[in-house]
């Protein structure tokens, strides 16, 4: 009677197995550029304990963690479009980075408003340690993911603009607020409920840690202030032209070097040399001959005329 079963069982798995297989492996490590890079950024690698700072066009990828100082901030652009503004004192790890291209044959992304939709799939997932992060997402296709983790909550997002922010007290409880300028995001606290956080809209909490227990306090659920709504939609709009600047000198990289290679300085100066060399040899030379040929003329001439006279006088005189 178990045979069967375990039979099934296996079998069960392994297509399971191949179907993940299947879909995950058209996803490829994604690259994550680092732009607009000020103050003091810095980047470990992995479980890695060496530190490495972070420059402008910095790449990164998954099992990096970026750590920012005080007055100092970065923007993380995915290759999807997708922006992430880390700001000071804030630590944000790249759990996941996976993007894979769009089917030759599927039909081109729609987009209403704003923000195009991602012309591939994606599968990005971030955990926010400390700090303060926004966030600008690219409408996901439905295959894609895209996810905030903290100490004390997870978000989930299709495309839209939120803050997320985190700060522990080793004293007090820490405090959590999750704020959407647009779209939705869905924010679970630890153990507790889904909460849906549409535009304009803000969530926050207190949360008491305690190694892996997490203790969630009562959810505020509340508009956001018109003034902070501003800021977040400014601040949204810079990392989006920041991060389209970022892709487009990415996709431009590639051609820069054949360019290079077509036009080599050799040739350049090859044809710089041979369009001068008649210009200026044939000046001097008509110089030297204007100047020469009046002393040969003069010289030369007159004794060969004096010569002919001579010559064919002569015969004249004999005759």
């Amino acid at each position: 009677m178990n045979k069967p079963w375990c039979s099934w069982f296996v079998g069960l798995f392994l297509s399971v197995v191949a179907g993940v297989v299947a879909v995950c492996g058209a996803e490829q490590a994604a690259v994550v550029v680092a732009v607009q890079v000020r103050g003091k950024v810095e980047v470990q690698h992995g479980a890695a304990d060496a530190t490495e700072t972070v420059t402008d066009g910095r790449q990164l990828a998954a099992a990096d963690t970026v750590t920012t100082g005080k007055d100092s901030s970065v923007i993380l652009v995915m290759e999807n479009g997708t922006t992430v503004s880390l700001r000071e004192n804030s630590r944000l790890k790249i759990t996941v980075a996976l993007q894979a291209p769009a089917a030759t044959d599927a039909p081109a992304a729609k987009s209403s408003g704003p923000e195009a939709q991602e012309s591939g799939t994606s599968n990005t997932n971030f955990e926010l340690a400390f700090g303060e992060m926004l966030a600008r997402v690219r409408k996901l296709n439905p295959s894609s993911k895209f996810e905030v983790q903290t100490p004390v909550s997870v978000a989930a997002v299709r495309g839209t603009v939120f803050e997320v922010s985190y700060r522990a007290d080793q004293t007090g409880p820490a405090q959590y607020r999750l704020s959407t300028a647009s779209g939705l995001v869905h924010v679970t606290p630890r153990g507790g409920e889904l909460i849906k956080v549409a535009a304009g809209e803000q969530a926050e909490f207190a949360a008491r840690v305690k190694g892996k227990r997490v203790r969630i306090q009562p959810v505020k659920h509340t508009k956001i202030a018109p003034q902070k709504l501003a800021q977040l939609e400014k601040e949204s709009a810079d990392t989006e032209r920041s991060g389209a600047g970022a892709l487009a000198k990415r996709a431009a990289a590639p051609d820069a070097a054949p360019n290079a290679k077509a036009a080599p300085r050799p040739d350049d100066k090859a044809k710089e040399v041979a369009p001068e060399k008649p210009k200026e040899t044939p000046s001097p030379a008509r110089e030297t001959r204007k100047d020469a040929a009046p002393d040969n003329s003069k010289a030369a001439n007159p004794p060969v005329e004096k010569k002919k006279k001579s010559a064919d006088g002569m015969p004249k005189k004999s005759e």
